[in-house]
């Protein structure tokens, strides 16, 4: 009887666990998912307005991306009390949600990437106007 309850509470903590993590928002986030940094490719025929006018897109998006990045974290801390009341249960969960989390960081720290390349070579391409 002892073993059923203990696989009884295992099953309830990790569904638990994945509840939590859709209410929390650990799903894809819609504005990461619209935003679509482009490589542009610059050529002589853009004006210096064009470039101008692509290089505060470039900065508006990337600032966006920069928040958006500070809001992709882990509450380790709620995470540590829940494995300490679950007797170690939660660290299966956790392990998962920071596997999750850092490969969504990643994706968008290539984003940021992207678009620094990106805004070197607008100002690359001003530079070359002057």
């Amino acid at each position: 009887m002892g073993l059923l309850k203990i696989i009884i509470l295992v099953v309830s903590v990790i569904a638990l666990g994945f509840l939590i993590k859709g209410l929390i928002g650990y799903s894809k986030n819609k504005s990461i998912k619209k935003l679509k940094l482009k490589n542009l490719s610059i050529n002589s025929s853009l004006s210096a307005r064009e470039l101008k006018s692509k290089r505060r897109e470039i900065e508006l998006e990337l600032r966006q991306v920069e928040r958006e990045l500070d809001t992709i974290k882990v509450n380790h801390i709620l995470h540590l009390i829940l494995s300490i009341i679950t007797a170690g249960v939660w660290l299966i969960i956790w392990l998962f949600i920071a596997m999750d989390v850092n490969s969504k960081r990643n994706v968008v720290e290539q984003k940021i990437t992207n678009a620094n390349l990106s805004l070197i070579s607008v100002e690359d391409a001003l530079d070359d106007m002057d």
